[in-house]
């Protein structure tokens, strides 16, 4: 049995471990507004952003500098906020408090705000909290789902919702010791911000209210509703709003696919239809899909040359259409059907480049995204298939946007349309979990928007050629879908580079305020590895460096084909344990 020592680096946020409500120590308190829009037949108050339903919201009227106050009942040491926005968020806002709702001192302040949810770091004390915000990012106003406020104390960890169906037992934790006991050092991470849109899925196949029920506890951030049948023959709207509605409910943002087969103004059209009216706005949108399979499968570069053209081209018309009816929107693209060199090389940059603006002065896509399915071993061969495509089309983009001059939100992203196994069953397998938590420990690491798997359940959860489903026959969680909630549910922040000296043992990290979270994804046989914080070097046995900053090492033996999640606060102590193997749920313990 190998000796792995997995040394951990601090991770920069803050995380209460308080067990709050969902909306923290603001549940259920007096809330005051600037303003309120007014809509008919719908309830859009202050009240609604501390309600704890991510269905229901807060709207301001459409006028910048306004704001939501939150009396807390009782002066408070405030150490995360929280806020989780509608597609009508705030570009520019600050977080301030005050002890006599009169007198506001600012403890968090933004220029920069790119909506989504906002996990917010704060060290204030007051009885009265208020997001004020000062410039909209789009016409509409300020509209928030939730408005957590959180107490800065230190505690466990929140318990696992239930869907992840983990137990709690009252185990040992492990062996941990700190070159440093009673250090003050807090815990920092140097890769880049985690994106609130991480993990998600594509919707497909008209899934029922039972598909939508059971994926709600899988924790996805973004859902797309894309594909080849929706592209050659687009959902209605009000089909479409159906299930914006359903992907909102569940606290994900929508992403919509327009067909590249029907009119510009047909695609200006669907966003006009969900924009123009404010209830269920939506940012995120595709133009066509893999456009190569419709073509037949060309080879030569003279044909991938032409396609590249003909993608071009509609890409360009629908973009101009779309952002003519609402210039907030962001577009991602083409979602290819894999990262196909020469059509990508010519779309970034080259002689059929979409990556400039057009005649309003409009970029024409937001973000590159590609689709990948992969065959042999998943966990080994097929992460690592994916994970190279990721390498490639970061550095195209890095080379974009040093080119065109592309920073700060208008900095063109990039993202995964699509991804899973290509084998007849191979989705169905332990295997492809793990497959999945590399992917997206690698879109962590290279700065990703989003990695959208395919998909929520299809053909009856058969496990078949056509089955690439996270839930089974009996909408049952599968390995992926496990795998994307130990993801979702745990890595926030920023994200914490791994390495390990052991081929099989797989490794990352991310660092919240005071919470550092270690990935351990163990592709081989049992091992006892000795988890360290931080990567000032060590030898013997097997190692695993998270770059978190800590001067502690912990001791954990982890079996054979297994992933585990380690959870530490800001000392280094170990808080939580999520282990998962073959053959049942996931298991949560927690310290």
């Amino acid at each position: 049995m190998a000796v792995v020592t997995v040394v951990l680096a601090t991770v920069a946020f803050y995380y209460s471990a308080t067990a709050d409500a969902a909306t923290g120590i603001a549940d259920g308190k007096k809330v005051t507004v600037s303003s309120t829009e007014r809509k008919t037949g719908h309830d859009l108050s202050g009240r609604n952003a501390v309600d704890g339903d991510s269905r229901t919201r807060w709207s301001s009227r459409f006028a910048d500098k306004q704001w939501i106050r939150i009396d807390l009942g009782r002066k408070v040491h405030i150490g995360r906020v929280v806020l989780r926005w509608e597609a009508a968020y705030g570009k520019a806002y600050e977080i301030q408090v005050s002890a006599n709702g009169d007198d506001w001192k600012t403890a968090y302040r933004t220029t920069t705000g790119d909506g989504g949810k906002d996990e917010l770091t704060v060290n204030a004390t007051g009885r009265y909290v208020r997001m004020y915000g000062t410039v909209r990012a789009t016409r509409y106003g300020f509209s928030l789902y939730e408005f957590e406020v959180h107490a800065a104390t230190s505690g466990s960890t929140p318990p696992p919702t239930k869907a992840s169906a983990t137990p709690t037992a009252k185990p040992s934790p492990g062996t941990s010791r700190s070159s440093a006991p009673g250090s003050t050092v807090m815990p920092s991470a140097g890769g880049p911000a985690i994106s609130p849109l991480l993990v998600g899925n594509n919707a497909w196949y008209y899934p029922s209210d039972k598909v939508w029920k059971a994926s709600r506890g899988a924790g996805l951030k973004i859902v797309r509703i894309g594909g080849h049948d929706y592209d050659e023959k687009m959902p209605s709207n009000a089909q479409l709003e159906t299930w914006v509605k359903q992907i909102k409910a569940m606290g994900a943002e929508p992403m919509i696919q327009v067909s590249k087969h029907r009119s510009p103004e047909d695609a200006a059209n669907v966003v006009r239809y969900f924009n123009s009216k404010g209830g269920n706005y939506v940012k995120y949108w595709n133009i066509g899909n893999e456009t190569w399979i419709d073509a037949g499968k060309p080879s030569k570069n003279e044909e991938l040359r032409k396609l590249a053209f003909q993608e071009a081209g509609y890409i360009k018309a629908r973009s101009s259409a779309m952002k003519a009816v609402d210039p907030s929107i962001r577009i991602f693209g083409p979602d290819e059907a894999g990262y196909i060199d020469t059509i990508y090389n010519s779309l970034l940059g080259g002689e059929a480049d979409i990556t400039g603006k057009d005649a309003k002065g409009r970029y024409y896509i937001d973000g590159v995204t590609w689709h990948r399915y992969v065959g042999g071993d998943l966990a080994t061969a097929g992460a690592n298939d994916i994970i190279s495509g990721i390498k490639k089309a970061r550095a195209k983009v890095d080379e974009v946007n040093k080119k065109r001059g592309r920073t700060g939100g208008n900095a063109l992203q990039w993202g995964i349309g699509e991804f899973n196994s290509k084998a007849g069953g191979g989705a169905c397998s332990y295997a492809a979990g793990q497959m999945f938590a590399q992917v997206y420990g690698a879109v962590m690491k290279y700065g990703g928007a989003y990695a959208t798997a395919w998909s929520m359940a299809e053909h009856g959860g058969s496990c078949t050629e056509s089955d690439f489903g996270f839930l089974d026959a009996n909408l049952k969680p599968r390995s992926t879908y496990y795998h994307l909630q130990l993801v979702s549910q745990n890595f926030t922040g920023r994200y914490a580079d791994g390495t390990s000296n052991v081929s099989t043992m797989r490794t990352y990290g991310a660092v919240d305020g005071g919470k550092v979270a270690v990935m351990l994804v163990n592709v081989g046989g049992k091992q006892t590895c000795k988890v360290r914080l931080n990567t000032d070097g060590q030898t013997g046995g097997c190692t695993v460096d998270i770059g978190a900053g800590l001067k502690v090492t912990h001791t954990q033996t982890i079996g054979a084909a297994t992933s585990m999640v380690l959870v530490f606060d800001k000392s280094g102590k170990l808080t939580k344990r999520i282990t998962y193997a073959a053959g049942g749920a996931p298991r949560t313990e927690t310290f």
